[in-house]
């Protein structure tokens, strides 16, 4: 498990990866701490963070079932099945509630879209409190235990406007992993996964 706060500071180290770093970011962690500017953050993370999902599958065999809906799904915010055809979506839905993505990347990058296009933009919803109460309404969850864990987790008070997402992807990425964490009961996600699924949300905005 690791620490929110060595969370945060990942995502503060974010910025735009080409494919040739992403490889790279998967090949062994002494490519790692050359490829990224983080890289005393970077040797903190096992390396079971960097495999795939398919790998981790493998690894543990038929103990896949103690992972949690979202991360065996690809879809760290559980984000509910419905009409939109999201992008990096499985062709087989194996899930009859929730969207199953190809990769873990894909997941994050239909999260970003939701928090940053259709909450931020849309529903004009710019703090935590405001996006939570409509993500996790109260006849389905505890909203108020909800706002407080993410806000805690994300170190952003519930009532202070995250910031225009262009102008602060950290402390988005910051709240999308608190959430993560939230739905899926665990901070063992790929990381550089999410960076990924960030710049793949800022690349055709206007696509689901």
């Amino acid at each position: 498990m690791q620490s929110m706060e060595s969370i945060r500071k990942f995502c503060r180290s974010y910025r735009k990866f080409d494919e040739k770093d992403f490889r790279r970011s998967r090949s062994r962690s002494t490519g790692l701490k050359q490829a990224y500017p983080c890289s005393r953050l970077i040797a903190t993370f096992p390396l079971s963070h960097f495999l795939t999902r398919d790998i981790k599958v493998f690894r543990i065999k038929n103990l896949d079932i103690m992972l949690s809906r979202g991360i065996r799904n690809c879809n760290p915010l559980n984000i509910r099945r419905g009409r939109d055809q999201w992008q990096g979506q499985a062709e087989k839905q194996t899930d009859a509630a929730f969207v199953v993505f190809k990769s873990m990347e894909w997941g994050w990058r239909a999260a970003f879209k939701l928090l940053t296009r259709t909450y931020y933009h849309k529903y004009r919803l710019y703090t935590i409190r405001m996006i939570i109460q409509k993500w996790a309404p109260p006849h389905e969850n505890n909203t108020e235990a909800y706002i407080s864990n993410v806000s805690r987790l994300a170190g952003i008070p519930p009532d202070e406007p995250i910031g225009i997402p262009m102008e602060s992807p950290a402390r988005w990425m910051m709240v999308a992993a608190a959430m993560a964490i939230q739905e899926n009961g665990t901070s063992d996600f790929d990381y550089f996964a999410m960076l990924r699924g960030w710049t793949l949300s800022r690349d055709g905005i206007a696509e689901n």
